[in-house]
Protein backbone atom coordinates (compact mmCIF):
# COMPACT_ATOMS: atom_id res chain seq x y z
CA UNK A 1 0.00 0.00 0.00
CA UNK A 2 3.12 2.09 0.59
CA UNK A 3 4.68 1.71 -2.61
CA UNK A 4 3.78 4.64 -4.49
CA UNK A 5 5.78 7.62 -3.70
CA UNK A 6 5.37 9.20 -0.71
CA UNK A 7 4.60 12.81 0.16
CA UNK A 8 6.92 12.53 2.91
CA UNK A 9 9.29 12.32 0.20
CA UNK A 10 8.95 15.90 -1.09
CA UNK A 11 10.87 17.25 1.36
CA UNK A 12 13.05 14.80 3.52
CA UNK A 13 14.37 18.39 5.79
CA UNK A 14 10.75 17.79 7.22
CA UNK A 15 10.82 18.83 10.70
CA UNK A 16 14.68 20.15 10.91
CA UNK A 17 13.73 23.92 10.51
CA UNK A 18 12.33 25.73 13.57
CA UNK A 19 12.61 22.73 15.91
CA UNK A 20 12.93 23.82 19.67
CA UNK A 21 15.20 21.92 21.75
CA UNK A 22 14.41 19.25 24.10
CA UNK A 23 16.53 19.67 26.59
CA UNK A 24 15.60 23.52 26.88
CA UNK A 25 12.36 22.74 26.89
CA UNK A 26 12.23 20.17 30.00
CA UNK A 27 14.45 22.84 31.84
CA UNK A 28 11.78 25.37 31.26
CA UNK A 29 8.99 23.07 33.22
CA UNK A 30 7.98 24.86 36.18
CA UNK A 31 4.47 23.61 36.86
CA UNK A 32 2.58 26.43 38.80
CA UNK A 33 0.39 24.15 41.04
CA UNK A 34 -1.58 27.86 42.03
CA UNK A 35 -3.76 27.60 38.54
CA UNK A 36 -5.42 25.05 36.86
CA UNK A 37 -3.22 23.52 33.69
CA UNK A 38 -6.51 23.02 31.35
CA UNK A 39 -8.70 25.59 30.07
CA UNK A 40 -12.39 24.93 30.89
CA UNK A 41 -13.42 23.34 27.59
CA UNK A 42 -10.98 20.79 27.74
CA UNK A 43 -11.73 19.96 31.80
CA UNK A 44 -15.43 21.84 32.84
CA UNK A 45 -15.97 20.96 36.14
CA UNK A 46 -18.72 23.97 36.59
CA UNK A 47 -21.33 21.63 37.43
CA UNK A 48 -19.20 19.76 40.82
CA UNK A 49 -20.90 22.13 43.35
CA UNK A 50 -19.96 19.56 45.67
CA UNK A 51 -16.28 20.36 45.13
CA UNK A 52 -14.90 23.70 46.22
CA UNK A 53 -12.03 25.61 44.64
CA UNK A 54 -9.01 24.08 45.56
CA UNK A 55 -10.46 20.98 44.63
CA UNK A 56 -11.59 21.68 41.62
CA UNK A 57 -8.06 23.02 40.68
CA UNK A 58 -6.32 19.87 41.81
CA UNK A 59 -8.75 17.63 39.59
CA UNK A 60 -7.78 19.81 36.50
CA UNK A 61 -4.38 19.54 37.50
CA UNK A 62 -4.55 15.67 37.75
CA UNK A 63 -6.71 15.92 33.96
CA UNK A 64 -3.75 17.25 32.78
CA UNK A 65 -1.32 14.80 33.49
CA UNK A 66 -3.82 12.30 32.21
CA UNK A 67 -4.12 14.54 28.83
CA UNK A 68 -0.44 14.59 28.77
CA UNK A 69 -0.38 10.91 29.30
CA UNK A 70 -2.99 9.95 26.69
CA UNK A 71 -1.05 12.28 24.67
CA UNK A 72 1.66 9.94 24.74
CA UNK A 73 -0.05 7.05 23.76
CA UNK A 74 -0.92 8.98 20.93
CA UNK A 75 2.59 9.80 19.99
CA UNK A 76 3.35 5.81 20.22
CA UNK A 77 0.70 5.17 18.04
CA UNK A 78 1.89 7.52 15.31
CA UNK A 79 5.30 6.44 15.72
CA UNK A 80 5.04 2.74 15.25
CA UNK A 81 2.93 4.44 12.31
CA UNK A 82 5.83 5.94 10.89
CA UNK A 83 8.32 3.16 11.16
CA UNK A 84 6.10 0.69 9.13
CA UNK A 85 6.08 3.20 6.74
CA UNK A 86 9.23 3.54 6.71
CA UNK A 87 10.11 0.25 6.81
CA UNK A 88 7.92 -0.13 3.46
CA UNK A 89 9.98 2.73 1.54
CA UNK A 90 13.17 1.12 2.31
CA UNK A 91 14.50 0.50 -1.53
CA UNK A 92 11.84 2.18 -2.84
CA UNK A 93 11.97 6.05 -2.07
CA UNK A 94 15.09 7.37 0.08
CA UNK A 95 14.14 10.68 0.68
CA UNK A 96 10.41 8.75 2.01
CA UNK A 97 12.55 6.96 4.27
CA UNK A 98 14.40 10.60 5.54
CA UNK A 99 11.38 12.61 5.93
CA UNK A 100 9.86 9.42 7.73
CA UNK A 101 12.41 8.95 10.01
CA UNK A 102 12.81 12.98 11.50
CA UNK A 103 9.58 12.70 11.79
CA UNK A 104 9.98 9.45 14.61
CA UNK A 105 12.49 11.81 16.13
CA UNK A 106 9.66 14.58 16.74
CA UNK A 107 7.41 12.04 17.96
CA UNK A 108 9.99 10.64 20.21
CA UNK A 109 10.72 14.33 21.24
CA UNK A 110 6.67 14.93 21.81
CA UNK A 111 6.71 11.65 24.09
CA UNK A 112 10.02 13.14 26.21
CA UNK A 113 8.28 16.15 26.55
CA UNK A 114 4.63 14.94 27.93
CA UNK A 115 7.06 12.86 30.08
CA UNK A 116 8.54 15.48 32.08
CA UNK A 117 5.53 17.40 32.75
CA UNK A 118 4.20 14.13 34.42
CA UNK A 119 8.01 14.12 36.38
CA UNK A 120 7.40 17.53 37.17
CA UNK A 121 3.98 16.74 38.55
CA UNK A 122 4.71 13.57 40.90
CA UNK A 123 7.83 15.42 41.84
CA UNK A 124 5.39 18.23 43.48
CA UNK A 125 2.46 16.54 43.71
CA UNK A 126 1.58 13.88 46.88
CA UNK A 127 0.85 11.17 44.45
CA UNK A 128 2.15 9.19 41.49
CA UNK A 129 0.75 9.96 38.43
CA UNK A 130 1.92 6.49 37.11
CA UNK A 131 -1.61 5.15 37.64
CA UNK A 132 -3.09 7.12 34.99
CA UNK A 133 -0.02 5.76 32.04
CA UNK A 134 -2.63 2.59 30.57
CA UNK A 135 -3.11 2.37 27.29
CA UNK A 136 -0.20 -0.20 26.28
CA UNK A 137 -2.82 -3.21 25.49
CA UNK A 138 -4.34 -0.60 23.57
CA UNK A 139 -2.05 0.17 21.60
CA UNK A 140 -0.72 -3.59 20.59
CA UNK A 141 -4.88 -3.77 19.51
CA UNK A 142 -4.40 -0.74 17.81
CA UNK A 143 -0.91 -1.95 15.77
CA UNK A 144 -2.91 -5.08 14.39
CA UNK A 145 -4.83 -3.41 12.44
CA UNK A 146 -4.51 -2.28 8.90
CA UNK A 147 -2.26 0.75 8.02
CA UNK A 148 -4.87 2.64 5.80
CA UNK A 149 -6.98 2.92 9.23
CA UNK A 150 -4.64 3.52 11.66
CA UNK A 151 -3.27 6.46 9.61
CA UNK A 152 -7.15 7.31 9.53
CA UNK A 153 -6.72 7.41 13.17
CA UNK A 154 -3.67 9.31 13.82
CA UNK A 155 -4.52 12.22 10.85
CA UNK A 156 -7.70 12.52 12.92
CA UNK A 157 -5.79 12.71 16.49
CA UNK A 158 -3.09 15.33 14.97
CA UNK A 159 -5.74 17.60 13.93
CA UNK A 160 -6.93 17.08 16.95
CA UNK A 161 -3.96 18.66 19.01
CA UNK A 162 -4.18 21.84 15.92
CA UNK A 163 -7.62 22.20 17.41
CA UNK A 164 -7.06 21.97 20.87
CA UNK A 165 -4.48 24.67 20.51
CA UNK A 166 -6.27 27.02 18.10
CA UNK A 167 -9.56 26.79 19.87
CA UNK A 168 -8.49 25.47 23.74
CA UNK A 169 -5.23 27.01 24.15
CA UNK A 170 -4.16 29.86 22.61
CA UNK A 171 -6.91 31.89 23.80
CA UNK A 172 -8.74 30.06 26.36
CA UNK A 173 -9.42 33.32 28.60
CA UNK A 174 -8.94 31.27 31.63
CA UNK A 175 -5.72 31.60 33.79
CA UNK A 176 -3.94 28.60 33.16
CA UNK A 177 -0.42 27.87 34.17
CA UNK A 178 2.29 29.46 31.59
CA UNK A 179 4.80 26.44 31.65
CA UNK A 180 1.64 23.65 30.57
CA UNK A 181 0.48 26.02 28.15
CA UNK A 182 4.20 26.49 26.79
CA UNK A 183 4.43 22.39 26.29
CA UNK A 184 1.07 22.76 24.26
CA UNK A 185 2.67 25.61 22.24
CA UNK A 186 5.59 23.77 21.32
CA UNK A 187 3.89 20.07 20.69
CA UNK A 188 1.55 21.56 18.13
CA UNK A 189 4.16 24.07 16.65
CA UNK A 190 5.20 20.71 15.01
CA UNK A 191 2.56 18.65 15.02
CA UNK A 192 1.22 21.49 12.72
CA UNK A 193 3.22 20.24 9.67
CA UNK A 194 3.02 16.38 10.58
CA UNK A 195 -1.34 16.96 10.30
CA UNK A 196 -0.84 18.29 6.59
CA UNK A 197 1.28 15.77 5.29
CA UNK A 198 -0.04 12.75 6.98
CA UNK A 199 -3.35 14.48 5.47
CA UNK A 200 -1.97 14.59 1.87
CA UNK A 201 -1.07 10.90 2.26
CA UNK A 202 -4.50 9.66 3.43
CA UNK A 203 -5.79 11.25 0.74
CA UNK A 204 -3.19 9.88 -1.53
CA UNK A 205 -3.64 6.16 -0.17
CA UNK A 206 -7.40 6.29 0.18
CA UNK A 207 -8.13 7.29 -3.64
CA UNK A 208 -5.85 4.30 -4.69
CA UNK A 209 -8.27 2.15 -2.65
CA UNK A 210 -10.60 0.04 -3.73
CA UNK A 211 -14.20 0.68 -2.54
CA UNK A 212 -13.80 -2.86 -0.99
CA UNK A 213 -10.83 -1.74 0.73
CA UNK A 214 -12.18 2.03 2.05
CA UNK A 215 -15.68 0.02 3.44
CA UNK A 216 -12.89 -2.34 5.25
CA UNK A 217 -10.79 0.83 6.64
CA UNK A 218 -13.55 2.38 7.56
CA UNK A 219 -14.72 -0.48 10.02
CA UNK A 220 -11.27 -0.54 11.57
CA UNK A 221 -11.71 2.83 12.05
CA UNK A 222 -14.36 2.94 13.79
CA UNK A 223 -13.10 0.05 15.74
CA UNK A 224 -9.88 2.08 16.72
CA UNK A 225 -11.98 4.90 17.61
CA UNK A 226 -13.87 2.30 20.00
CA UNK A 227 -10.31 1.49 21.67
CA UNK A 228 -9.62 4.67 22.16
CA UNK A 229 -12.85 5.73 23.83
CA UNK A 230 -11.80 2.20 26.33
CA UNK A 231 -8.39 4.28 27.40
CA UNK A 232 -10.13 7.52 28.15
CA UNK A 233 -13.06 5.62 30.17
CA UNK A 234 -10.27 3.83 32.10
CA UNK A 235 -8.32 6.79 32.42
CA UNK A 236 -10.85 9.74 33.83
CA UNK A 237 -11.82 6.74 36.50
CA UNK A 238 -8.14 6.56 37.32
CA UNK A 239 -8.33 10.23 37.72
CA UNK A 240 -10.87 10.08 40.74
CA UNK A 241 -8.50 8.23 42.52
CA UNK A 242 -5.68 9.98 41.92
CA UNK A 243 -6.89 13.30 42.67
CA UNK A 244 -9.04 12.32 46.23
CA UNK A 245 -5.46 11.10 47.32
CA UNK A 246 -4.08 14.16 46.77
CA UNK A 247 -6.34 15.82 48.10
CA UNK A 248 -7.38 13.39 50.83
CA UNK A 249 -10.57 13.77 50.12
CA UNK A 250 -13.95 11.36 50.20
CA UNK A 251 -16.19 11.19 47.85
CA UNK A 252 -19.24 9.00 47.98
CA UNK A 253 -19.55 6.51 44.59
CA UNK A 254 -22.78 8.81 42.97
CA UNK A 255 -20.58 11.56 43.62
CA UNK A 256 -17.21 9.95 42.40
CA UNK A 257 -19.41 8.70 39.15
CA UNK A 258 -20.56 12.30 38.35
CA UNK A 259 -16.66 13.21 38.30
CA UNK A 260 -16.05 10.61 36.16
CA UNK A 261 -18.90 11.09 33.41
CA UNK A 262 -18.00 14.93 33.39
CA UNK A 263 -14.06 13.54 32.64
CA UNK A 264 -14.92 10.95 30.30
CA UNK A 265 -17.62 13.62 28.40
CA UNK A 266 -14.43 16.19 28.19
CA UNK A 267 -12.46 13.40 26.87
CA UNK A 268 -14.68 12.36 24.13
CA UNK A 269 -15.10 15.75 23.16
CA UNK A 270 -11.24 16.51 22.86
CA UNK A 271 -10.45 13.28 21.68
CA UNK A 272 -13.17 12.22 19.34
CA UNK A 273 -15.76 14.57 18.14
CA UNK A 274 -13.18 17.27 17.76
CA UNK A 275 -10.95 14.76 15.47
CA UNK A 276 -14.24 13.01 14.00
CA UNK A 277 -15.61 16.83 12.75
CA UNK A 278 -12.61 18.12 12.32
CA UNK A 279 -13.23 20.66 8.94
CA UNK A 280 -10.32 18.88 7.46
CA UNK A 281 -10.57 15.45 8.35
CA UNK A 282 -14.35 15.56 7.51
CA UNK A 283 -13.20 16.89 4.08
CA UNK A 284 -10.74 14.22 3.98
CA UNK A 285 -13.16 11.43 4.46
CA UNK A 286 -16.23 13.19 2.32
CA UNK A 287 -13.24 12.82 -0.65
CA UNK A 288 -11.96 9.05 0.27
CA UNK A 289 -15.22 7.71 1.64
CA UNK A 290 -18.07 9.86 0.92
CA UNK A 291 -20.47 6.79 1.67
CA UNK A 292 -19.32 7.00 5.32
CA UNK A 293 -20.10 10.80 5.77
CA UNK A 294 -23.12 9.53 7.23
CA UNK A 295 -21.74 6.83 9.68
CA UNK A 296 -19.35 8.71 11.27
CA UNK A 297 -22.05 11.94 11.70
CA UNK A 298 -23.86 9.23 14.05
CA UNK A 299 -20.21 7.69 15.52
CA UNK A 300 -19.54 11.59 16.60
CA UNK A 301 -22.95 12.26 17.83
CA UNK A 302 -22.76 8.98 19.93
CA UNK A 303 -19.95 10.00 21.58
CA UNK A 304 -21.49 13.30 22.74
CA UNK A 305 -23.70 11.46 25.18
CA UNK A 306 -23.17 11.55 28.76
CA UNK A 307 -21.79 8.08 29.41
CA UNK A 308 -23.99 5.58 31.48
Amino acid sequence: MFLNRSYYADDPDTGVAGQWRLDAAIASINLDFSRPFLPGRLCDLSSMSFLGPRERRVFNQVHGVAYARVMILVEELVLQRLRSQAYAQLGVDHDAVLGLLRLCDEEVKHQELFRAACIAFDQRAPVDSDILRGGEAATQKALGRGPLALLMLTTMLEWVVQRHYLECFRHSGHPIDPSFRALMDMHWSEESEHARLDSRELERLGRAATPAEMAATIDEFVYLCGVLDEVLVQTAEAEVQVATQHLSLYLEHDLQTHIVEALVRGFRWGFLVCGIEHPVFSRIIGDIAPFAVGRLEVLARSYRQVPG
